[in-house]
């Protein structure tokens, strides 16, 4: 059997209720946007698809070594983006500022310990985000630009960051359902 696997840092309620209310904003321009649930708001480290059942011990065991030299961090959150790009966005995203750098360690880290049993190895540079919303189709984007453009550098709240989690997800026509699958804490400083 086969599940769905990544890894993650999943955010903090209060952090959710503010993206929730961010959305609930840009849903004003009622544009043809798929939004993320704020339930499921995570930002991604490493995503490894489906994995057998077999491998999650393992693959938990990695993870755990790559986060056993990484103490406890704080992470905030600000700046409304877009990818590829702002002006023809296919995702909507919200950015790390503050414990940015150690996001990007921490994927890098995770990614070295999974290829060590066989996934491969991540080609594009990791950009620290959460996904909001996937864009999908041109209707009410001019008007969603300019509502983005206002909360371009607001700030969306800060937490401390003690673990991640390895994560299961089912894919349903509602939308992903995740499940925790492990969490392994980060060491304290």
């Amino acid at each position: 059997m086969e599940i769905r696997t990544f890894i993650s840092i999943t955010m903090t309620n209060e952090i959710k209720t503010t993206l929730s209310k961010m959305q609930t904003e840009l849903k004003k321009a009622e544009a043809d946007v798929k939004w993320v649930a704020p339930q499921g708001m995570h930002l991604t480290l490493k995503f490894l698809g489906n994995i057998m059942i077999g491998q999650l011990e393992s693959v938990c065991q990695m993870v755990l070594e790559a986060t056993s030299n990484f103490n406890h961090f704080q992470l905030s959150l600000s700046s409304v983006g877009g990818f590829p790009n702002l002006s023809n966005p296919k995702i909507i995203w919200v950015g790390v500022d503050k414990g940015k750098e150690e996001c990007i360690q921490l994927s890098k880290q995770i990614d070295d310990n999974l290829n060590r049993l066989g996934f491969p190895v991540e080609t594009k540079e990791f950009f620290p985000h959460l996904t909001l919303g996937r864009v999908k189709s041109p209707r009410g984007r001019n008007e969603l630009l300019k509502l983005i453009a206002e909360l371009k550098t607001k700030s969306f709240g800060q937490m401390s960051v003690t673990k991640v989690e390895v994560m299961g997800s089912q894919l349903t026509p509602k939308g992903s359902i995740y499940t925790t699958l492990r969490e392994l804490e980060l060491i304290k400083n």
